[in-house]
């Protein structure tokens, strides 16, 4: 097994001091999702249902292709409701600016106990990063193999307990390990946010097959086949990952692998909309969704709070997003490594509660802009 690396690097933002996963990945909150199950026999994997179909490539922006990310399905009277709430919560952001989010940041920050992550220390020549803990309470396991470990951990989003799985780029001695998590549990969608090297650094192993065509065996139960690619936008490359059993071809499923280029590590992208295409995709999907950077916290986390946010301004009583980043810490520890990608997370929902046209101060919006990119600006110079 290959020996844990050396401490994730500390982002570069001063900071101030301050369940049980089998073959169904825990026991679902009832929500309308589209019907597509992973029959299992001993652990083998079995055909699947025809995936969710794949998006047409998207070239430049669209309204209609953008608009379609979320549909809270509520009758008039309830989405006026909604309208108040997150025309509320507009206002609340930009009259607070961007010095108020820095504040608000800081003022969340909750990292993980080391006694709360037994496992990760039992382990560490799985663990990517000696001072990213795995949270017990919330890491991925397997019902038929007790002594299964990954850095992992389930992660909810509103009424859904297992919305995302935020994870480390696998190891090279973990590539079976993060595989047997996708088949065994039938996992549909793998969305990776780092490059394999990045700066002369590796920042994952080559756990998939890269050019169409090309065959990777996992293991010696399972063989991964690259089948296709489609460039979603600019960043986002989707690729249908065909697994089969070593042996006997009949017995397959597929696997969609997303990849977001050009996403630094602790820095954010200059696209604002892919978050929302990317949901757009996976909406519907009842399993898990696979989340994963390098040590799977910072972009990662960053990520899933966009989307948690918006779902959660689909539900009744929106919680506010401090509270959110809270509990995201609280399931994955860590999550959201930097002051600019807090606001990197608010910058993208701005965009799109501004594109689906709700009510706004212009002028304060413009200076939102202008105070964002002044706050990138000083990240990039140091």
């Amino acid at each position: 097994m290959q020996p844990p690396q050396p401490a994730a690097p500390m982002p570069p933002t001063p900071r101030p001091p301050p369940g049980v996963v089998n073959q169904s990945l825990a026991s679902p909150s009832p929500i309308p999702v589209q019907k597509a199950t992973v029959p299992q026999q001993n652990g083998a994997v079995q055909q699947l249902a025809t995936p969710p179909a794949v998006p047409e490539p998207i070239r430049r922006p669209s309204r209609e292709r953008v608009d379609q990310s979320v549909d809270c399905g509520v009758e008039t009277s309830e989405k006026k409701k909604r309208a108040e709430v997150i025309n509320s919560w507009i206002l609340t952001v930009l009259q607070g600016g961007v010095e108020g989010l820095k504040k608000e940041y800081h003022a969340s920050m909750n990292d993980g106990p080391m006694e709360k992550a037994v496992d990760f220390l039992d382990n560490p020549t799985k663990n990517r990063y000696h001072n990213i803990p795995c949270c017990d309470a919330t890491r991925v396991k397997i019902a038929d193999d007790p002594h299964f470990y990954i850095h992992a951990n389930l992660v909810s989003s509103g009424p859904n307990p297992r919305r995302f799985i935020c994870t480390q780029a696998p190891l090279n001695g973990t590539i079976e390990d993060f595989w047997k998590m996708v088949i065994v549990s039938g996992l549909e969608y793998i969305v990776m946010l780092c490059e394999l090297v990045e700066k002369g650094k590796p920042k994952s192993a080559e756990y998939f097959p890269v050019k169409i065509g090309e065959v990777m065996k996992i293991g010696k139960l399972w063989t991964i086949t690259k089948e296709n690619s489609v460039d979603i936008d600019k960043n986002l490359a989707m690729s249908t990952m065909r697994i089969t059993k070593q042996g006997d071809t009949a017995v397959a499923r597929t696997v969609k692998h997303i990849h977001w280029h050009n996403w630094p590590d602790h820095g954010v992208p200059d696209n604002f909309l892919s978050p929302f295409r990317l949901l757009s995709i996976f909406k519907n999907c009842q399993k898990p969704v696979v989340v994963h950077c390098s040590a799977g916290v910072g972009r990662t986390g960053t990520l899933a709070l966009i989307l948690i946010i918006l779902e959660a301004l689909c539900l009744p009583d929106f919680l506010g997003v401090p509270r959110l980043l809270t509990k995201l810490r609280d399931e994955r520890f860590k999550s959201v490594q930097t002051e600019m990608q807090y606001l990197y997370v608010h910058r993208c929902i701005l965009e799109y509660l501004v594109w689906k046209k709700y009510t706004y101060s212009k002028e304060d919006y413009a200076k939102f802009v202008k105070d964002y990119e002044q706050a990138l600006a000083g990240c990039v110079e140091k």
